[in-house]
């Protein structure tokens, strides 16, 4: 595999903490913000955020 192909794609590990992660308001209501940070060109985020349904 190409090295510089790896952050062209998703995750597999960081996509399933993403998806485990419990309903935002859960963390609002704490005052308390995620973000998660990506080296992915965002549509191809976008593309798996779709398909997750985040």
């Amino acid at each position: 595999m190409d090295p510089f192909e790896y952050h062209d794609r998703a995750c597999g590990g960081c996509s399933m903490v993403a998806d485990q992660i419990a309903h935002p308001a859960h963390l609002t209501g704490r005052e308390t913000t995620l973000a998660f940070v990506s080296r992915a060109p965002f549509e191809k985020i976008e593309d798996l955020k779709k398909r997750m349904g985040w």
